[in-house]
């Protein structure tokens, strides 16, 4: 199961459909280095997977304080007989909640794929497993990033019926 790559696809999704241009952000971040949330997603009584977010405060190359973001999801009891293993790293600019370095380490039963993506919200690039590639906005996002900017959007001068896209990049394409 899929646990965390469903819960941020659909949180991305949900988010897409809801903005469109540079979003506007708090000031203040919602969350902090040091949070850690657990999920368990059980079917019945039967445990099915575990799921795990957390949030530490790190510095990037030029020593500029940004959040290492972690999330991880496996599969547990009864259901551990399709093993999944998925774990996601994403290192974000702690003022502006942008991504400039994500990673995600995939094992689903047979299936194995690890990408490692490095953002240039500068130049509005993205560099993949399968080469650079150009965005449109200046706004791009990997998944996790995707739902902890989602925690800090300024939604204060948001009118009913307003929408917005959110970009982000995802098996080595960029989307909306």
């Amino acid at each position: 199961m899929k646990l965390i790559s469903t819960l941020l696809l659909y949180l991305s999704v949900i988010v897409s459909t809801v903005f469109a241009q540079d979003l506007p952000h708090l000031k203040e971040s919602a969350f902090k280095g040091g949070e850690k949330l657990k999920y368990k997603l059980r079917y019945g009584f039967i445990s099915a997977a575990t799921g795990t977010l957390t949030v530490e405060d790190t510095k990037d190359g030029a020593g500029n304080p940004s959040f290492h973001l972690y999330a991880a999801g496996k599969t547990a009891g009864a259901f551990a007989i399709y093993t999944v293993r998925n774990e996601y790293n994403s290192y974000i600019n702690s003022k502006t909640f942008l991504p400039y370095y994500y990673t995600e380490n995939i094992r689903e039963g047979g299936y194995r794929r690890n990408d490692k993506v490095r953002f240039n919200q500068e130049t509005n690039s993205v560099v993949g497993n399968k080469g650079t590639f150009n965005s449109k906005v200046d706004q791009t996002f990997d998944l996790l990033s995707s739902y902890y900017f989602a925690r800090n959007l300024d939604l204060s001068t948001v009118k009913p019926g307003e929408s917005f896209k959110l970009t982000y990049f995802l098996n080595d394409e960029i989307a909306t």
